[in-house]
């Protein structure tokens, strides 16, 4: 009977969220009609400079295509492959500018195949001068996905990567690629990186000119590492799609890894931060003041020419610049928003709404869609294969209970947005997700949408 109770209260609490979710769609659909919008969504272009927007924006497909190649091959946790793409996805990224700082964040765990080391690729936009007047600490908004991919024993009809020379073609064919999960993704990333360098560039500069104080927010790119499941017995295979038995234990270990980790560095600045906060001093020496003082993480000088206490300041010269550490992009709580894709690339994909506290950006790609679908169709350019749009108005709250990397981000209430299609593809964890099942018209429009969004979400048209 309680049991009974217990699964009635749940199937309310279900109901609860969905109809709160529809209501707050519906909300910031009225608000942006009648101009009433939230502060981070105060830029989105109207309709004729998304116009002008899409007309000089055009899909490189062959240069998504050359990217695609160099991840779209055998990547499981441990493997040959997965080495080989971890390198190109460094290079690639340091490849672009000296701005771009690359790293991995490396850790070993325990994982029902044994212990395991794991390799986090992290990229951060980082400039190479101060920046006068900061509101606060730097802020990032990052753009994540994983670029592991299942281990082939793990799919009906793969095969284990060890073969002799003879048989390798064969094999080869055998092996998961995964396409949609998430070469593609990882593709989208650094074509993005790529697309919008001289931008981050140009929104840096900016900042450093700027005469009022700004919020510094900059682009920090996230592959995660050992977001597949990873098991150590391949008999345990029952259907076409695996399915795990244990799924808190054997997989999402990067992402778990890097939540937990910013989120001790997070607290440590806090503590520091409360410290000085109590034990700040001045420095006076030669009628020259210089007051340190952090607005979180960053430090911000502050110069003055002169003894405070004078009531004569005509000669006084007060600067402020900020001085980025590492520390500044390795926390929790600097993050303003964090945007994870998975499985792009399927046919009939569809994104929906699943946070309540994102809802405004996910209706920008709406809008965006929708000004880009009347572009391409007073242009003759839509495809009949996408005749549907990607971003859906109504919300689903099934997809928030998908288990994937933004759930260790999500617990510690960092503002999510979840692009990942439901359902899910039908080549889902099977060996046809490959390049041949791809579609390329939703690829095209989809990275295209992402593209203006990051430019005016940063303010750069």
């Amino acid at each position: 009977m309680m049991q009974k109770q217990f699964q009635i209260s749940i199937v309310r609490i279900i109901l609860l969220y969905w109809l709160l979710l529809s209501f707050m769609t519906i909300i910031d659909c009225d608000d942006n009609n009648n101009n009433n919008k939230k502060k981070d969504d105060k830029n989105i272009l109207d309709k004729s400079d998304l116009k002008n927007l899409i007309q000089n924006i055009e899909f490189d497909e062959k240069f998504f295509r050359s990217i695609l190649d160099k991840i779209l091959i055998p990547r499981s946790v441990d493997s040959t492959g997965h080495e080989t793409v971890r390198q190109y996805i460094k290079n690639t990224l340091r490849d672009l500018n000296s701005r771009w700082h690359v790293e991995e964040d490396v850790f070993r765990t325990r994982t029902p195949a044994g212990q395991l080391k794991f390799h986090n690729i992290i990229a951060t936009y980082v400039p190479e001068f101060g920046c006068v007047k900061s509101k606060s600490s730097l802020k990032r908004t990052i753009l994540a996905c994983h670029y592991d991919s299942l281990k082939s024993t793990l799919v009906k009809g793969g095969s284990s990567s060890s073969s002799s020379s003879t048989n390798s073609q064969i094999e080869q064919q055998l092996q998961f690629i995964g396409a949609t999960d998430a070469a593609v993704s990882c593709s989208l990333m650094l074509y993005l990186a790529h697309k919008m360098n001289d931008y981050l560039g140009k929104l840096w500069l900016n900042y450093s000119l700027s005469n009022r104080t700004v919020q510094l927010n900059t682009l920090q790119l996230i592959f995660f590492d050992g977001e597949e499941i990873i098991r150590s017995d391949p008999n345990i295979i029952r259907s076409k799609r695996y399915k795990s038995k244990f799924p808190q234990t054997d997989s999402l270990f990067g992402s778990k890894h890097l939540a937990n980790k910013w989120e001790k560095i997070s607290n440590e600045l806090n503590e520091q931060q409360n410290h000085r906060f109590n034990t700040t001093t001045n420095d006076i020496n030669n009628n020259n003041v210089t007051i340190t003082k952090r607005s979180r993480h960053s430090t911000t000088t502050t110069t003055q020419n002169e003894n405070p206490v004078m009531k004569n300041k005509k000669n006084s010269k007060i600067t402020e610049v900020l001085i980025i550490s590492p520390q500044d992009y390795h926390t929790i709580d600097d993050i303003k928003l964090f945007i994870l894709f998975d499985l792009i690339g399927g046919s009939s994909s569809r994104f929906y709404n699943t946070n309540l506290n994102t809802s405004h950006y996910f209706q920008q790609l709406i809008q965006i869609e929708k000004s880009f679908v009347q572009f391409n169709n007073e242009t003759k350019k839509t495809s009949k294969s996408m005749n549907k749009n990607l971003f859906q108005q109504n919300p689903a709250f099934m997809v928030s209970f998908v288990r994937d990397d933004h759930l260790p981000f999500i617990i510690r209430n960092v503002p999510v947005l979840h692009l990942i299609p439901h359902p899910f593809p039908r080549i889902w964890h099977s060996m046809d997700d490959n390049l041949d099942n791809l579609n390329f018209n939703s690829i095209s429009r989809f990275v295209t949408i992402m593209q203006i969004f990051l430019l005016n979400y940063f303010g750069l048209v």
